[in-house]
């Protein structure tokens, strides 16, 4: 909270030890660093909120990001419906509508 990061050598080596994604919350913590390295950028995903009380603000939504492709295009996939690239409307997996 307030851009202060959790002790994030502990909390990675016990999740990479059960072998768990780890998902940050960096809601409040855009420019904070943690051992020189930006807070949101430590997990699989940082998440970001732009609310009207955090700090980028649109009034709602946000961002989720990740240096795995492969896990930013399954998101996006989910986000979108998940509707499968077929020519007519077809899901073969439940999916959201995250668009604003």
């Amino acid at each position: 909270m307030f851009g202060q990061s959790a002790d994030y050598d502990r909390l990675l080596s016990i999740y990479a030890r059960y072998e768990v994604p780890v998902v940050e919350d960096a809601a409040e913590a855009l420019g904070a660093t943690y051992k020189g390295r930006s807070v949101g950028s430590l997990g699989q995903f940082g998440a970001f909120s732009f609310n009207g009380n955090k700090i980028i603000t649109t009034s709602q939504g946000g961002m989720l990001v990740s240096n795995d492709p492969k896990s930013i295009e399954a998101e996006n996939f989910l986000a979108l419906q998940a509707k499968d690239p077929a020519a007519h409307y077809q899901h073969s997996t439940a999916g959201y509508n995250y668009t604003m």
